[in-house]
Formats: C-alpha cells, sequence, structure tokens
C-alpha cells in the first residue's frame, strides 16, 4: 500500500485569502463541528456528518458543510479531510463524499495508516451514536474527556523507568521504536521519524494508549510490555490502581471503534450481545493470582455490559 496523499496546509496568507467573503462565525462554527466530529468519531464523511448536524440541531447549511471543507482541507488542524477517491477505489466522488479523519491515525512521518481502513469497517457494523452536546468534544477525544483519564495520566507520568527517572522525564527509546527510525535510508526521512518520538516517554506511552483505546485494540500492550521488560518500575498498589483506571476509560468512553459510544453505552442500546459469558485466559488468572486485577470490581464491570465472567 502506498502512502496517502496528505494534504499540505496552505500559507496562512492564502487561508486568509479563500475565507474572504465567509461570516467569521461560521467559519468558526463550521471548524468546531469538523474538530468534533473527527474527535468523536474518528472517520466520518461529510454525507453521513450532515445527518448528525441535523438531529443534533447545529444552526448550519449543508452547503457550507460541504464548501467549507475546501478551506478546512487545506489548514493545520487536529484532522485531515481527503477525497472520497484518496482513500478508497472509487470511479465518481462529489464534495459531499469527503471524509474527515482525524490525525492521530498518522502518529509519526511516512507512516501508512491502515487504522483508517479497520475503522471504517469495524463501524459498518454499529448505529451512529449521536450525542446531545456534539460541539463538547471539539477540544478533545471521547477518552480525554473521561474523568478517570487525568488520574491515568498522572499514574503513568509518576512511575520510574529503570534509571530511577520519571517518565515524563525519560526518552528511552525501544529496540521497535529504534528500528523504526533506522528503517528508512534517507537521512532526512530518519531525522524526521526521529523528532517524532523525541518526547518524554510518558507522552509516547499515553498517545498510544489513547490511540488504541478508541480504536478497541490491545490498548495495554506497549505499556504491559515495558513493564514486563522491567524497563517501567511498578508496585503492586499502583499495578492494581493502573487496572482499574484502564478498566473505567475503557468502558466508559465514546470510542471511535463504537461509532461514538461508550462500551457500556453499547451494549445497553444493543442489549442482544452475542457475547453472554467470557473465561479467564491464562493472562488474566495470573493478573488476578498477582493482586494486579480486583476479580470483584472486574465482575462489576463486566456485569455493567450483561456479561459474566466464568471462573474455572
Amino acid at each position: 500500500m502506498s502512502l496517502l496523499p496528505i494534504p499540505k496546509p496552505y500559507s496562512e496568507r492564502t487561508i486568509q485569502h479563500m475565507l474572504e467573503g465567509w461570516n467569521p462565525a461560521t467559519a468558526d462554527l463550521l471548524h468546531k463541528v469538523y474538530s468534533s466530529l473527527a474527535n468523536l468519531y474518528g472517520i466520518i464523511n461529510l454525507e453521513a456528518a450532515w445527518d448528525i448536524i441535523k438531529a443534533v440541531g447545529v444552526k448550519l447549511r449543508k452547503r457550507d458543510l460541504i464548501e467549507f471543507s475546501s478551506i478546512a482541507r487545506y489548514e493545520n488542524t487536529c484532522y485531515y479531510i481527503f477525497e472520497a477517491d484518496e482513500l478508497f477505489e472509487c470511479d465518481k466522488c462529489a464534495d459531499k463524499d469527503r471524509f474527515i479523519v482525524h490525525r492521530a491515525h498518522f502518529p509519526r512521518p511516512y507512516c501508512n495508516a491502515y487504522s483508517i481502513y479497520d475503522l471504517y469497517y469495524a463501524q459498518e457494523e454499529k448505529p451512529v451514536y449521536i450525542p446531545d452536546d456534539l460541539l463538547s468534544f471539539a477540544e478533545c477525544d471521547g477518552v480525554s474527556k473521561n474523568p478517570h483519564w487525568k488520574e491515568l495520566c498522572k499514574l503513568i507520568g509518576d512511575l520510574k523507568d529503570k534509571t530511577g527517572k520519571k517518565l515524563t522525564e525519560s526518552y528511552y527509546l525501544s529496540d521497535s521504536e529504534k528500528m523504526l527510525i533506522d528503517y528508512y535510508k534517507s537521512e532526512t526521512r530518519r531525522r524526521k521519524v526521529a523528532e517524532a518520538y523525541n518526547r518524554p516517554l510518558s507522552d509516547r506511552l499515553l498517545e498510544s494508549l489513547r490511540f488504541n483505546i478508541l480504536m478497541g485494540y490491545d490498548f495495554d500492550g506497549s505499556l504491559i510490555r515495558y513493564i514486563n521488560d522491567e524497563k517501567i518500575m511498578i508496585c503492586k498498589k499502583d499495578a492494581k490502581r493502573l487496572t482499574e483506571l484502564l478498566m473505567h476509560v475503557n468502558n466508559e468512553s465514546n470510542l471511535w471503534v463504537n461509532f461514538g459510544w461508550s462500551p457500556s453505552e453499547l451494549v445497553r442500546h444493543m442489549p442482544r450481545s452475542p457475547i453472554k459469558e467470557i473465561s479467564m485466559g491464562g493472562g488474566m488468572k495470573k493478573a488476578l493470582a498477582d493482586g494486579d486485577i480486583d476479580v470483584a470490581q472486574l465482575k462489576k464491570e463486566l456485569a455493567k455490559m450483561g456479561i459474566k465472567l466464568v471462573e474455572d
């Protein structure tokens, strides 16, 4: 798969020229709407976005929603706007077929955003979540809005690496991250990718964690690998609280993979979930035995979703 043609931002002067004739209040509202849609759904096309906007009662015209995307496409924002034929094979595409795609699908330069397609097809099986307060997502996504996320960020930031540095002060690179940097032959590309990783370890872990939760991926994989490899030190008390916070954030956040629904809300909305019970695998049994997971809390969270935990 070749790299997607990411629209390059225009200069501020060019953007201001393109905005001539637009009411500033309308332009500001459209920016908030695009950001809210990107933060809540991760990917959505303008035709579907219009149905949501009508449902929540935002005072906009469909023509403005579509026409303004020709400007927003070239601004530096939390999202990209793609033509339909830039993402999918299609014979004809109109402006109304454009897609709003969150920038988090592109965590570093020169990456193939396969997650866009994972998300698009995962959402097809779910009803769209329509919030009363769509514009409250203009500044952040559903995970970042979760009240437990702030505590989780502090807990992870206060953990220490094997040298004794807090993760907010550690710039440790894993072997896989070093490989990604060294993968490119071009010195320019290597430098740009290295710059993307030149951030505290806490920031990189939290960014990956947030994205994986939003996408329904193995959200704690990278964090657990660091802990298991003893690159991060953690006591049992913090490990237990970490597990509790991860469960709260995952189950109670508006997720892209669920088309905006939180897992607990989606299960209540779709009560005929085929999953009625789950059994404990080896990893879960070990975590319970080590005291990293509180079985009572786990049962409580699963019960909210109508799922019974079977203990062998």
